[in-house]
């Protein structure tokens, strides 16, 4: 594989979820489970809870796309949307653990379960901008004190990062007429 190509496809990687984890105990599953019948093409399975044409769906699907062109069709990737492989972000880490799948997106919320410095994405206001965001975690604090640990409790190896949104609003009393904020509803992803 060129260096292009190899550099493609750390790029996407790196872009890759709220938290792409792949499965890395190979304790947990039998390595031929992933060998298409003729053997030569590995089969790889990727799962998230989000129901087709979400951003995370697409996410996943041009996951698929890059990995089988940069492959030259030695990898198939199969999309598994809306909770076919478990229904909640719970049973997703779960099902990596077990090898029911190799790939799949968790938001933080779950990870901090596991190893709580993933909450710090959870903040309100900590970062400022996408690129603080993206300094944070390309340093070695973010590496060293959070997926370090995470790898080693889970046995799981986390891929890369996404952020599907910066902005929760949650009224209970009534809809929020502001121009202002229609600017930036229509801005960002609004949960």
């Amino acid at each position: 594989m060129n260096i292009v190509k190899r550099f493609s496809l750390l790029l996407i990687v790196s872009l890759f979820a709220v938290l792409l984890v792949a499965c890395g105990s190979e304790d947990s599953k039998d390595k031929s489970s992933n060998k298409s019948a003729g053997g030569d093409k590995i089969v790889i399975r990727t799962s998230h809870v989000t129901q087709e044409g979400s951003v995370i769906d697409k996410t996943h699907k041009k996951f698929k796309e890059v990995l089988e062109e940069l492959s030259d069709g030695k990898v198939e990737v199969q999309v598994y949307p809306a909770g076919q492989l478990g229904s909640t972000d719970d049973d997703t880490v779960e099902g990596m653990r077990a090898g029911t799948f190799e790939v799949g997106s968790a938001p933080t919320l779950v990870l901090s379960n596991t190893v709580p410095q993933f909450a710090i994405f959870d903040f309100p206001y900590l970062f400022r901008n996408n690129d603080e965001v993206k300094a944070f975690v390309e340093s070695d604090v973010y590496q060293n004190e959070v997926v370090k640990p995470y790898e080693e409790k889970t046995g799981l190896k986390v891929l890369g990062n996404y952020g599907i949104g910066w902005m929760q609003v949650l009224n209970a009393k009534r809809a929020i007429k502001d121009p202002a904020f229609e600017k930036y509803r229509q801005e960002f992803c609004v949960m």
